[in-house]
């Protein structure tokens, strides 16, 4: 009978570590495409600011449409690597 509920246990305590490995995985490549989706959406602006040179207002939307672009994969990689060491911390901790 103890063996039945130690493989229990143990299968319970894998099938956690999978999800949560899975998770972390997926939390990955949000964090990754999060920011290759804001350079990107920065260049895109940059290349509409100096195009559009016939309107002022044009330029100067887009031109603070850059920044506010340009900005996020900062704030983004911060956070994520912020994350990181939490999780690495919080790992270390329940070893």
């Amino acid at each position: 009978m103890s063996c039945t509920v130690d493989c229990v246990k143990w299968f319970c305590k894998w099938a956690n570590q999978d999800h949560h490995s899975e998770e972390t995985e997926i939390l990955e490549v949000d964090f990754e495409h999060t920011i290759i989706l804001h350079t990107r959406m920065a260049e895109v602006w940059t290349k509409m600011a100096n195009h559009c040179t016939e309107d002022p207002r044009g330029v100067a939307y887009a031109r603070k449409k850059v920044v506010m672009y340009a900005n996020i994969p900062n704030k983004v990689q911060k956070m994520y690597t912020n994350t990181r060491a939490d999780a690495d911390k919080a790992n270390q901790q329940a070893k």
